[in-house]
């Protein structure tokens, strides 16, 4: 039994030093929590860049109103000076 134990123990030292060399993403492989915190963190990033693109784009949209709006204000004089 004590040749057991100390191949599992070689074994297992092993298997880290492979995981430690393999880096997150081999983890992500093999631990289903792991990988279910990483796309929770996906999509928090996802939907934080979808959040800021939306307001850019409200924040474009105002300013292509105000835009229009103060060419509708300088046409009329602009065609008075021609």
């Amino acid at each position: 039994m004590i040749g057991n134990a100390t191949y599992r123990a070689a074994h297992l030292t092993r298997q880290a030093a492979r995981y430690a060399a393999a880096g997150p993403s081999a983890r992500l492989l093999v631990d289903r929590a792991a990988y279910i915190k990483h796309l929770e963190a996906e999509l928090q990033r996802v939907s934080a860049a979808c959040l800021a693109v939306h307001a850019l784009g409200e924040r474009l949209e105002g300013g292509e109103a105000r835009a229009q709006s103060l060419e509708a204000k300088v046409r009329p004089a602009c065609a008075k000076c021609a």
